[in-house]
């Protein structure tokens, strides 16, 4: 009678903690493609704002305007965006 009881908890436990794990997997993967995503955005914003540093070219006052390259990015990604729900979710 004692080992049913003792292998039921057992069993229970190794599922109860695996969901935990799989769960904090989930997690972290979803905060580290937000954290790229942040990466990368502010990579831009300073690529656009600050100019590069090529030693062929003297004059550092040549700043790439960032306006137009942002809307035609995040056109595409609301256009991609509503594609991907429109396919996926329907």
């Amino acid at each position: 009678m004692i080992l049913p009881k003792l292998a039921n908890k057992l069993i229970s436990h190794f599922i109860w903690s695996s969901l935990v794990i799989l769960n904090r997997i989930f997690v972290y993967h979803f905060l580290i493609g937000i954290l790229i995503g942040l990466i990368i955005l502010i990579h831009i914003i300073v690529l656009h704002n600050v100019s590069s540093s090529n030693p062929f070219i003297n004059n550092n006052t040549l700043i790439i305007s960032s306006y137009p390259l942002i809307f035609k990015d995040l056109s595409i990604n609301l256009i991609t965006t509503t594609i991907m729900i429109i396919v996926f979710l329907y």
